[in-house]
């Protein structure tokens, strides 16, 4: 640890472990505007990149690095040079229906934590692994539970009830929906930026490797094309989206088990699955190969008819916020989703959208088209500032 005499600065450290990639952001305690350091690890290569105070030796990790020789790596850096890291939150995939916003770690919430793993297999593990670690190399320090699934909260049992017996719902099979922490950043930019829009009726397209889209009507999440688990909806990278359960049977009868299941569902299928060659975006619109053009134009088309199923459950569209990766930065997608919903009044502005500019409709469009950059591990910052303020008699003690 740092020494007292020579701290400068203290630190939250905001991890978003996720099925690929784990990302770490530092935010001074002190000045939190902008974060001190910003890294993505891809956890299949170990590939690494980010900004502000990245060391070299970050390079030099392999495959035969666990999670916790990266995560030891970095708060190592992160208490380095007078800084001192006071607190840590963590983005947690699964909240199931108990945890309407943010949590303090106990060993309490870990338990039941690691009771909803079953829900979410490749997600959720490796969070709360994380998390975990974390506790036993710094007991005393604070770490707080940021979840995904808080947002969704308040959908309408319509929206959130699969057609099965009581029985299974009774069990927790339901609607939970993803990408909140995503989704509650996109509001926040859009009451600074757009505030005659926030309040409306607005379609979040999360739009990257995992892919999602969420209806939003006064502030509240209405309903989300994720579901009981990431598979469904959307085609994503290398991940199904909505399947007809029958394929499922059908393979199973046809001697398929558990683990090749999931191996199909979560990693072979998707864009990787459809075009035979990758599970990404920017490589299928860089091929000339046919089956990459299919896999484009059926990932925008898919993504359209779901926006126009939501539009439904929020009764209009007023506004439609592009995020994500691929939402953010691939023109020519948001292009196609626009052009399949033009009989919806959806009219996007070609230059603009090509030129990268934040808003993309022209004024005769039936709803405002926005690019909003998302920025999970900053909202997690800022909801910890926040709990830290509102809830200070009960919250850990922090030696600032």
């Amino acid at each position: 640890m740092t020494s007292m005499a020579h701290v400068t600065d203290d630190l939250l450290l905001a991890f978003n472990v996720g099925s690929s990639t784990l990302r770490v952001a530092a935010y001074s305690l002190r000045a939190p505007a902008m974060p001190v350091f910003r890294l993505t690890i891809e956890l299949a290569t170990r590939a690494v990149r980010g900004s502000g105070l990245i060391p070299e030796a970050l390079s030099a990790f392999t495959l035969e690095h666990s999670l916790e020789d990266m995560v030891t790596f970095i708060v190592g850096h992160a208490a380095g040079k007078g800084r001192r890291v006071t607190a840590l939150v963590h983005r947690i995939v699964h909240g199931g229906r108990h945890y309407h916003g943010p949590q303090w770690i106990s060993d309490g919430l870990l338990h039941e934590l690691e009771r909803l793993e079953l829900m979410r297999p490749l997600h959720q593990p490796p969070g709360v692994e994380v998390v975990r670690y974390l506790r036993k190399l710094w007991p005393t320090l604070p770490q707080l539970a940021v979840f995904d699934t808080a947002f969704h909260q308040r959908q309408p049992a319509l929206a959130t009830t699969y057609a099965l017996p009581a029985a299974l719902r009774r069990q927790g099979i339901a609607s939970y929906g993803f990408h909140g922490i995503s989704c509650q950043h996109i509001l926040r930019v859009l009451r600074a930026q757009h505030a005659e829009l926030a309040d409306g009726r607005v379609l979040v397209a999360h739009l990257g490797q995992a892919a999602s889209l969420t209806a939003v009507h006064h502030g509240d999440s209405v309903a989300c094309s994720m579901g009981f688990s990431t598979l469904d909806g959307l085609p994503m990278g290398s991940r199904c989206g909505e399947l007809d359960a029958g394929v499922l049977l059908y393979l199973m009868e046809k001697g398929w088990g558990k683990s090749r299941l999931t191996d199909l569902l979560y990693h072979q299928s998707g864009l990787l699955g459809l075009s035979g060659l990758s599970a990404d975006m920017r490589e299928l619109l860089a091929s000339k190969a046919e089956a990459a053009r299919f896999a484009v134009d059926y990932f925008c088309y898919r993504t359209a008819r779901a926006a126009a199923s939501l539009a439904c459950a929020m009764e209009g569209m007023e506004t439609l916020v592009f995020t994500g990766g691929v939402g953010e930065h691939q023109p020519l997608i948001r292009e196609k989703i626009c052009q399949r919903l033009r009989w919806m009044g959806v009219d996007i502005d070609s230059v603009a959208n090509q030129s990268g500019q934040a808003v993309i409709s022209t004024t005769a469009s039936s709803c405002r088209i926005v690019v909003v950059p998302t920025d999970e591990e900053g909202e997690m910052s800022l909801q910890y500032r926040n709990l830290l303020l509102g809830l200070s008699s009960t919250a850990p003690q922090l030696s600032l």
